[in-house]
């Protein structure tokens, strides 16, 4: 492969990263992980293990594997990248705290997966309080709300459940827009959660 920009290799690694987000986001996750792997090793090679540049590229490929649904990948990826970010600035800060939520919020999904609705449950509840103290990644806040309120729909606590919908409804319509496919999805499940709200205030 020719690389862009030929002499600056970062640069060449922020390039392979766009056009993998690109592709993440046309569901090419396939070809969206070879370069991001690709820009992984250029910023090991330029910096090392321990640098925001690499661990940014860690997070990038656990952010497409949870997109692919390779909840494990994703997990294992995101807790890499939190230990680098923790070992260059601390664990309380904001992009250490987002790489422990976005891997609390994979491990929730692979549980939920393997039908442990009740471990589940605990790891997207400890992704709320991490997101929420952070006030870095709303995006993942607002799934763990929408994960929460799927996990308490399945327990029948419909109350709980319209209200983490209600939640994760705000920040999507907030940051995507209310067009968007995932705030889309958010209204749905909110109307039908309402719905069995309702039927069950009746009996």
């Amino acid at each position: 492969r020719k690389k862009a920009g030929g002499k600056d290799p970062p640069a060449v690694a922020e390039t392979l990263n766009g056009i993998g987000n690109v592709l993440r986001s046309k569901g090419d996750y396939d070809g969206a992980l070879t370069l991001q792997r690709e820009a992984l090793e250029i910023h090991r090679t330029q910096f090392g293990e321990y640098h925001a540049e690499t661990a940014g590229s860690i997070s990038n490929i656990g952010i497409t594997l949870k997109t692919k649904g390779d909840y494990d990948g994703a997990m294992k990826e995101h807790r890499k990248s939190a230990a680098i970010y923790e070992s260059l600035y601390g664990k309380d800060h904001p992009v250490t705290n987002s790489s422990h939520g976005m891997s609390y919020n994979s491990s929730g999904n692979l549980l939920f997966e393997k039908r442990d609705f009740g471990r589940a449950i605990r790891e997207y509840e400890q992704a709320v309080k991490i997101f929420e103290l952070a006030e870095t990644n709303p995006v993942e806040l607002a799934a763990a709300y929408n994960n929460i309120g799927m996990m308490l729909r399945l327990r029948g606590d419909h109350d709980g459940a319209v209200m983490n919908y209600k939640k994760s409804l705000l920040i999507r319509d907030k940051v995507l827009g209310p067009e968007h496919p995932t705030t889309v999805s958010t209204v749905k499940r909110l109307d039908a959660a309402v719905i069995s709200q309702q039927a069950s205030s009746k009996d």
